[in-house]
């Protein structure tokens, strides 16, 4: 088996985590382009766990939630050996966090300021946005995401647990 890097100088991150993402960030690129956004996003959150109560949420949730982001964005960014976009790694971000029960949130956002139509996409914990800068929310018009989780629980009485 070939060398698996240090994610970064004084990254606190296993290698079984980094083998996670390593497998997770081309299943979910996959999943993307098979099933589209929509269906991906509900899929996602609807099997990820989240605490039943603010109680069992996860102990110093922000600190892991930065955790988990810079190991994210670096296997995305320095590992794989092909050029991701912010959907991809937000996707895999958002999966990873709320499997380990922090309640983050997706964010797309749009901006036609000083040039063509751009998107981007980012994932939230807590107010804090953990894989692009704080300025990000500034910079781009965000969509209402809770749309879709209300046609998803219109369709499937499971989907309210979202």
């Amino acid at each position: 088996m070939a060398h698996i890097p240090d994610l970064a100088e004084g990254a606190d991150v296993d290698r079984s985590l980094t083998l996670r993402l390593l497998l997770l960030l081309p299943a979910i690129a996959l999943g993307l382009k098979i099933f589209g956004f929509r269906r991906l996003y509900l899929f996602l959150l609807h099997h990820s766990r989240l605490p039943l109560s603010k109680t069992e949420a996860v102990q110093d949730a922000a600190s892991q939630a930065e955790r988990l982001a810079a190991a994210v964005v670096c296997v995305n960014r320095r590992i794989l050996p092909y050029e991701s976009r912010c959907l991809l790694e937000s996707l895999v971000l958002l999966w990873v966090l709320r499997r380990a029960g922090i309640p983050a949130e997706l964010f797309l956002g749009v901006r036609t300021i000083m040039g063509p139509f751009e998107a981007h996409a980012w994932v939230e914990y807590d107010g804090r946005v953990l894989n692009d800068d704080d300025g990000v929310r500034g910079v781009y018009e965000t969509f209402d995401l809770r749309s879709l989780h209300a046609c998803a629980t219109r369709d499937d009485p499971q989907a309210q647990m979202i």
